[in-house]
């Protein structure tokens, strides 16, 4: 786990979060807190986290509503719901609206240190192989194509325009004439493309 990993912690009672910031900085951890749902969302458009650990119970803005929020607009970020009040029902619930897992009060901080290890490191994961597919989409962009013959140019415009419907594309030609480019370049430019390619 790096040090510079965030924690933001949502909380309406001031004394677990006090342990809570008081246990996760001695595990490394940058804690922010916050005391609200609303003031979580704040926190969350203003700086960057890594992981969220929210109550479930809160006055106002509970954890499940915060998660339906936060998920809509940072959808990448890894939410664990905290409850005192869990019932598989709740737990079910939170995790089809996209909670990374759940905890159980009284906190069992080993359980909770490892989920929070796993959270940033998938979200790690998600963000490297996000940026992997932008390298890859960067390299099949039809810019990289570069040719003065008007025929490949108007292929090229047309490509540009049908890879934005659902259209069948057949692609033909002799060995070595750039197919599979021109194939990857439709895909990369397409709304698919942060979908895997798969050659057959």
């Amino acid at each position: 786990m790096s040090i510079h990993s965030s924690v933001l912690v949502i909380d309406d009672e001031p004394a677990i979060l006090e342990v809570m910031r008081l246990n996760l900085t001695k595990e490394g951890y940058h804690v922010l807190t916050a005391a609200s749902g609303e003031q979580g969302l704040t926190i969350l458009s203003e700086k960057l986290v890594d992981v969220v650990i929210v109550d479930y119970k809160m006055p106002g803005m509970n954890g499940i509503d915060f998660l339906e929020k936060a998920k809509a607009k940072h959808q990448d970020i890894p939410i664990i719901l905290a409850t005192a009040y869990g019932t598989i029902e709740m737990a079910v619930k939170a995790m089809r609206l996209g909670a990374y897992n759940y905890l159980t009060k009284p906190l069992n901080y080993e359980e909770m240190i490892l989920l929070l290890k796993q959270a940033v490191e998938k979200k790690r994961l998600v963000e490297n192989v996000k940026e992997l597919r932008k390298e890859v989409r960067e390299q099949f962009r039809f810019e990289k194509i570069i040719t003065n013959n008007k025929k490949v140019l108007d292929l090229l415009d047309m490509v540009a325009h049908v890879a934005e419907t659902d259209a069948t594309i057949l692609i033909r030609g002799e060995t070595g004439t750039g197919k599979e480019l021109i194939a990857r370049a439709v895909h990369y430019v397409s709304p698919r493309g942060d979908k895997p390619f798969v050659k057959v």
